[in-house]
């Protein structure tokens, strides 16, 4: 059975250099980890769920995550069978989330930037792609479906208690939130793939996540009945800062 589903979107455009990015300093790509975070919480109301998957997507591909723990890759003019797939997880997939990766960003080994010089082609893309589960850790995956191994594993990233409700991946692809059963919110570093912060507010299963395009403000809600709003490498400095002054607790190497 399928428990969750992405499409796979074209890259967008080279980001514009961004000022204040987490702490006030001028723009960069690499983010750096954070202290364990609280913060302030909107008790009730609606939150604009639109971050990344609301964006227009390319109707020809599309991920899907099961409850064996497989994620496949399918081609909507080809649905006889997947483009390929791989066992991601040991519990059943419970949320994903996909994310071409954006043109004009150096692959960080001394390569071309992705992008230049080409039109946009799903085909030749390369996504990220990261998933969650019942399970203790955070899949992360690259997808490219003009390749004979269209979908491969890169990296595991460990939690300390099992269990992911929802992930989704900032617009501009440099990180991508986690909302966990035992009540924290995670950030992760797409590129690197390593832990950014833990962010501690609630008192139940994080249930759903969710990036603003707008300030890259990111809300959480949970069964506690609560949705807490964060400003975490946004571009709002002060606001980052005011939670950085909140009692914390370091972010541990063996699991988040």
């Amino acid at each position: 059975m399928c428990m969750a589903l992405a499409f796979l979107s074209p890259s967008p455009a080279p980001p514009h250099r961004e000022t204040g990015m987490g702490t006030g300093e001028g723009g960069r790509n690499d983010l750096e980890p954070l202290d364990e975070q609280d913060s302030s919480t909107c008790g009730g109301g609606d939150v604009d769920s639109s971050g990344n998957k609301g964006a227009a997507s390319d109707p020809r591909f599309i991920i899907a995550g099961y409850e064996d723990g497989v994620v496949a890759l399918w081609d909507l003019r080809k649905p006889g069978r997947p483009l390929g797939s791989l066992r991601a997880h040991t519990e059943p997939v419970m949320c994903l989330d996909v994310r071409a990766r954006v043109q004009g960003r150096s692959k960080g080994n001394g390569g071309t930037a992705l992008g230049a010089g080409r039109e946009n082609d799903s085909a030749t893309e390369i996504y990220d792609l990261v998933s969650g589960s019942a399970d203790d850790k955070i899949s992360c995956c690259e997808v490219r479906p003009g390749t004979p191994q269209p979908v491969t594993l890169t990296k595991q990233l460990p939690l300390r208690e099992g269990g992911t409700s929802d992930v989704q991946i900032r617009s501009d692809s440099k990180l991508f939130a986690c909302g966990c059963w035992d009540g924290r919110v995670r950030l992760f570093s797409v590129r690197r793939r390593e832990p950014l912060a833990v962010l501690k507010y609630h008192r139940s299963h994080v249930t759903a996540v969710a990036f603003s395009l707008e300030t890259h403000q990111l809300a959480s809600a949970s069964r506690d009945g609560t949705i807490a709003l964060w400003s975490v490498y946004s571009s709002t400095p002060a606001a980052t800062t005011a939670l950085r002054q909140r009692e914390s607790s370091s972010v541990s190497a063996g699991g988040v």
